[in-house]
């Protein structure tokens, strides 16, 4: 706005309230993929009958009050009973380039396992690589109803670089497949497995920062 002589006029410097909120820090954050096929075959592979393997729903959010943490939401359609040897796997790749998972596996024994680390491929085995850097957050979890949470510190040993506010995550694709163990030490060919079920999203996520959350709704883990 300016005034009668052409000046910026003193009410164009406005106070401005934003409403909403931003849907990162909702609870179960930015739907990222939908998937509402059956569970398709890569091969031959041993399908579960019972819902463990049927991909349904991804979500990436930053709730309010979790300390840098970026939360990855899957929903398959039941986990009642957890089978032995596949691996419920969420992947992205960061600003630096470098494609990440973060999983929750029964391939190291028949307790579940919440790990995350580098995602590759190796051309001469014809076989995904899952080069594990470390172990997710304690808050990573799944119950009966097929929800996997799996927590990542934004800034977790093993990271090329932080996960910063404005970072893009590109190539967000999920999968559930059965597979071999994790591999602290960069062997390739560890990891190979079959996917069961996968899917892909056409949009990136834009990291919003849990900071930004906390001022909206004053802590609280959404």
């Amino acid at each position: 706005m300016r005034d009668a002589r052409g000046a910026p006029s003193a009410a164009a410097t406005l106070p401005v309230t934003i409403t909403g909120q931003p849907l990162a820090c909702s609870a179960a954050g930015v739907l990222a993929i939908t998937d509402t096929a059956a569970p398709s075959l890569e091969g031959v592979d041993p399908q579960q009958g019972d819902g463990s393997d049927d991909l349904q729903f991804v979500w990436i959010g930053e709730p309010a009050g979790a300390q840098e943490k970026l939360v990855f939401t899957m929903k398959v359609a039941a986990l009642a009973s957890v089978p032995s040897g596949y691996r419920w796997v969420s992947y992205f790749t960061a600003a630096d380039g470098t494609l990440y998972y973060v999983s929750m596996s029964t391939n190291d024994g028949p307790t579940p396992a919440f790990t995350y680390g580098i995602h590759g491929y190796d051309p001469a085995a014809g076989a995904s690589t899952f080069q594990q850097l470390g172990t997710l957050d304690a808050a990573s979890n799944y119950s009966a109803d097929g929800t996997i949470t799996l927590v990542l510190d934004k800034a977790a040993p093993g990271l090329v670089a932080p996960l910063h506010s404005g970072d893009v995550l590109t190539e967000i694709s999920a999968s559930v497949r059965v597979s071999t163990a994790d591999d602290p030490s960069g062997t390739a060919g560890a990891g190979a497995g079959l996917t069961v079920d996968g899917a892909g999203a056409p949009n990136p996520y834009v990291v919003i920062g849990n900071v930004a959350c906390d001022r909206i709704f004053g802590g609280g883990f959404e």
